[in-house]
């Protein structure tokens, strides 16, 4: 099981310095917009989880508000 807790993070670096190496070759202004898009999308999947994961809390997730959040 410990094993596992290392995978996760080896495969983002990979991910992270392919992705780095991908914006280092783009134009200055598409890479300042890959970068903004990216943080909408980020922020607003881990937004929707913060409410997602109260609301599973308080509720529990066999309503239909879970099911509107989610």
């Amino acid at each position: 099981m410990n094993q596992l807790l290392y995978a996760g993070p080896i495969l983002v670096s990979i991910f992270v310095l392919s992705y780095w190496l991908f914006l280092a070759h783009l134009p200055r202004n598409t890479c300042i917009r890959f970068i903004q898009v990216w943080a909408v999308f980020v922020g607003g999947a881990l937004g929707v989880e913060l409410v997602l994961g109260y609301w599973t809390d308080l509720h529990d997730s066999s309503n239909l508000g879970y099911g509107i959040i989610d």
